[in-house]
């Protein structure tokens, strides 16, 4: 069975954190992974050194998110740091760091 951008909305609803930018909000899916040496330092030995914060939105969800601008993330403010988009352009991928 294949998913299509309505199924988006209730596979959000079901493990989905609360995602805002100023007074636009969506829910979104919240992953942590590590960030090596070779993803920040091309060429450098594989170290991890730091952790990478990464929130799956629907695209469009939230019309004011820029890079280097703030996000709220489950309560946590953060600061984005890349946007990307899933193949069909239909999720985003916001990469984010804590806010210092």
């Amino acid at each position: 069975m294949a998913f299509g951008d309505s199924d988006i909305g209730v596979f959000f609803g079901d493990m989905g954190v609360v995602v805002s930018v100023g007074n636009d909000s969506t829910t979104g899916l919240l992953d942590s992974n590590d960030l090596t040496d070779a993803q920040a330092f091309p060429g450098a030995p594989v170290r991890v050194v730091d952790t990478q914060t990464i929130v799956t939105i629907a695209t469009g969800s939230l019309p004011s998110i820029v890079r280097d601008g703030q996000i709220t993330v489950d309560g946590t403010v953060m600061r984005v740091r890349d946007l990307r988009q899933e193949r069909d352009g239909s999720l985003m991928y916001v990469y984010c760091v804590a806010d210092k």
